[in-house]
């Protein structure tokens, strides 16, 4: 392929890209030893660069939404004016070097071989959108059928038919085709010296964040590229929980707000301990697991963040967790996610053991589903209903952990998503009995704290019961 290196004992592809205007980079007045270039590109070069460069350094994934279906319009009806409309696209990069006739040469990274830092160092890094919406557009000039939803879908249809792609734009004149005849707006970010790369290292989370602050960028995307989430990555693989951890994320059905939500419950424990300063980190309480995941974003982050229980090395740009003790905690994150699951399946049950009739409460439907928020089961339940009638109980599982001061670390008293684990034996009649108190009302349930102090007795009851409690 034309234009491709390939360093054999490197885990990155070097592509010479053609620039339209100047290739001479701009040097920071204030000695930040980053330095960018600002031109612009043929649709033929981005052809070959949308091959290469991927988008994990983008805090989000494009999606085909209202956005680029008005890049795609702009091209279609207006292509001569797209560079004036558009901000184009945004490249880091670890190496760039000048070539002559304006030519530069990258890295992008090779997807098979680079590791997780690698892939938050280079790529598209802002106008993911636009690079999505460029490619439907060339792809449909090239008679090709395509209905891309998401950026997974592109890169996937272009990495497999890039060779088919470049003959037909060939065929079709190449740039010299009326509709190639656009510009496409380029920066490329890069250390100012290759050799040295540290200090871009640690801002490119930062740029990246406010390169796409255009549209509120979500706190959890911040937190991502900042590494927080990248522990209970290791412990909650891919394969087996498909969490968006990235708004647009491919194939991702669980959402991250709701995994860290529960992964703040046993940090409440340690709050309680006294083992996380409210005066640094902030109070948080039971009801915001449900309803403000927001303020478990931002308490989440916090802890993570703090340099007491994580490092963020020199030219990393990440941060990287070496607490024990929160390791800890965030090792319990699967456990309640499965304990989640357990009480949608067997929450209904458990409401008429206590005396109740679960059928006739009116937010709760007869019918059959697999409603399970966090994909641990595949069982058939017979209602769906609010997850709301039972986040007091799940929060109430803070009873059942214990901290160990000889190790510092908490784990569990007795695990609440294990057989070891009696769930029939757990009497929830007074909290159950609160609810004809609120007419049945599952968002008052779920937002009234008097609901969670209740629903946690049970717990208690049953560690005194096995004798446990201590």
């Amino acid at each position: 392929m034309n234009n491709i290196i390939k360093d054999q004992n490197s885990v990155e592809n070097y592509l010479i890209l053609k620039l339209e205007q100047s290739n001479a980079p701009q040097i920071s007045r204030e000695g930040v030893k980053i330095k960018k270039i600002t031109s612009s590109i043929s649709v033929g070069n981005f052809i070959k660069l949308l091959f290469y460069a991927n988008n994990d350094i983008n805090p989000r994934n494009a999606t085909n939404n209202k956005v680029a279906k008005d890049i795609i319009e702009t091209l279609t009806v207006s292509p001569e004016l797209f560079s004036l409309m558009s901000k184009g696209i945004v490249v880091a990069t670890k190496h760039c070097t000048v070539l002559d006739r304006n030519r530069v040469r990258i890295s992008l990274y090779d997807p098979e071989t680079a590791d997780d830092q690698l892939k938050l160092q280079e790529g598209i890094m802002d106008g993911g959108h636009n690079a999505f919406a460029i490619a439907y557009f060339i792809v449909n000039v090239l008679d090709f059928e395509v209905k891309w939803k998401r950026w997974i879908d592109c890169k996937k249809f272009w990495n497999e038919n890039y060779t088919e792609i470049t003959k037909r734009f060939k065929d079709k004149g190449g740039d010299d085709n009326d509709q190639f005849r656009f510009s496409i707006p380029i920066e490329i970010l890069s250390p100012e010296n290759n050799e040295d790369d540290e200090e871009y290292c640690d801002a490119i989370a930062s740029i990246c964040d406010a390169r796409n602050n255009n549209v509120q960028l979500g706190q959890p995307a911040k937190d991502n590229q900042e590494g927080c989430y990248d522990y209970l990555k290791t412990i909650l693989p891919k394969e087996v929980y498909p969490i968006s951890w990235k708004p647009g994320e491919d194939n991702g059905v669980i959402r991250v707000e709701d995994v860290i939500s529960l992964a703040t419950i046993p940090f409440m424990y340690l709050q309680k301990k006294g083992k996380l300063d409210s005066d640094i980190f902030g109070t948080l309480n039971k009801v915001s697991v449900y309803s403000q995941k927001g303020a478990c974003i931002k308490f989440f982050g916090k802890v993570i963040m703090n340099e007491k229980f994580s490092d963020k090395p020199v030219g990393e740009g990440k941060y990287i967790l070496k607490s024990g003790l929160i390791k800890s905690a965030l090792n319990m994150t699967e456990d309640i996610m499965k304990f989640f699951d357990i009480l949608y399946d067997r929450f209904p049950g458990m409401y008429n053991e206590a005396g109740g009739s679960f059928g006739k409460m009116n937010s709760v439907e007869l019918k059959k589903n697999k409603n399970f928020l966090f994909r641990t089961l595949d069982t058939e339940v017979s209602y769906k209903y609010p997850y709301a009638y039972f986040y007091p109980v799940l929060c109430g599982i803070t009873e059942l952990m214990k901290y160990d001061p000889r190790t510092d670390t908490i784990g569990w008293i007795v695990n609440p998503s294990t057989t070891e684990f009696n769930l029939k034996e757990l009497d929830i009649s007074l909290y159950t009995n609160l609810f004809p108190s609120v007419h049945y009302n599952p968002n008052v349930i779920g937002k009234t704290s008097s609901f969670y102090d209740v629903a946690a007795i049970p717990f208690t009851q049953y560690l005194v019961t096995h004798g446990l409690f201590s």
